[in-house]
């Protein structure tokens, strides 16, 4: 029998994603990397040298998290009624205060003479 170690002759496996062999851990998922690491990571990425790599901001990356999040119908539904309520306070402010406006304008328009044309 041959060793579990070969490759085939195309193979571009990246190894690190199955952890250290030696010591039996897996990898986290996480890797650490130096500032100087990142920055040429960066640098790479920004000129177009590399397509190995994205820049993404953190709200992209939590956007993606959220969007691969498995919820049940109860989440989402409790999800959709908190969205629902802070919606509807938001538009409660917003009536507030088109109504202080129309009667600020009343107030206006009855204290000043109508101009004859």
């Amino acid at each position: 029998m041959g060793s579990r170690k070969s490759q085939g002759k195309n193979s571009f496996v990246d190894e690190s994603l199955f952890g250290n062999r030696k010591t039996g851990t897996k990898a986290t998922g996480a890797n650490v990397i130096s500032i100087d690491e990142l920055r040429t990571i960066r640098g790479k990425t920004e000129a177009n040298n590399q397509q190995d790599a994205v820049i993404i901001s953190a709200n992209e990356l939590s956007r993606i998290k959220d969007a691969t999040t498995i919820k049940t119908k109860d989440q989402l539904m409790q999800e959709r009624t908190l969205n629902n309520e802070q919606k509807d306070a938001a538009m409660a402010k917003s009536k507030a205060r088109k109504a202080k406006m129309v009667e600020m304008d009343q107030q206006r328009a009855s204290k000043i003479k109508p101009e004859e044309w």
